[in-house]
C-alpha cells in the first residue's frame, strides 16, 4: 500500500485577482429556508491561504433527535432572525485569521499536538480492520508530531 500526499490549496493562482473579502471570515450560522448550519472559517484557514491554527470549539446544537425508525439523527442549531444583517459583528478578528502561508501545509506548532488528540488517524470499517495499519506504530507521522517529519 502506497501513501499519497494530498495538499488542498485551491485558487492558489487566483488569490491576487480575487482577494478574500471580509465576509469570508464570517463565523456563525447560515440559514437556507428551515436548514441552519454552522460555518467555521477558522477550521479551514489553509483553504484561504492562511497558516492553520487551533480552531475554537464548535457550536453546541440546541437539540439532537433521531429520525423516526432510523439510525440517522437530525442536529438542530439556533438561528436568530436578523443575525445575517449584523454579519460584521460575527467576523473573525484579524488575530484569529492567522497569517499568510509560505507553504500550503503550514500550521502553528501547537496545532499538530491538538490535532493528534482529536483526530482519528485511520478510518476503517469495524468488520474489515486491516492488519497492515497499526495506529500505535512509532514511525507514524501523528505519533512523531512534527510537521518537518510529515514533509521531509
Amino acid at each position: 500500500m502506497q501513501a499519497h500526499e494530498v495538499i488542498w490549496d485551491p485558487y492558489r493562482g487566483h488569490r491576487e485577482a480575487h482577494p478574500l473579502l471580509e465576509i469570508t471570515f464570517y463565523t456563525g450560522m447560515l440559514k437556507c429556508l428551515d436548514i441552519v448550519e454552522p460555518y467555521y472559517p477558522d477550521r479551514v484557514l489553509r483553504q484561504f491561504g492562511r497558516v492553520q491554527t487551533i480552531p475554537r470549539n464548535p457550536y453546541t446544537p440546541s437539540r439532537v433527535r433521531r429520525v423516526s425508525d432510523s439510525k440517522s439523527y437530525k442536529v438542530v442549531y439556533e438561528y436568530f432572525d436578523g443575525l445575517w444583517q449584523r454579519w460584521r459583528d460575527h467576523v473573525l478578528a484579524d488575530a484569529n485569521r492567522s497569517t499568510p502561508v509560505k507553504f500550503s501545509y503550514e500550521c502553528t506548532p501547537e496545532y499538530l499536538s491538538w490535532y493528534q488528540k482529536i483526530t482519528h488517524p485511520y478510518v476503517q470499517h469495524p468488520d474489515r480492520v486491516s492488519a497492515a495499519v497499526d495506529s500505535n506504530e512509532e514511525n507514524h507521522p501523528l505519533q512523531q508530531g512534527t510537521l518537518d517529519q510529515w514533509h521531509s
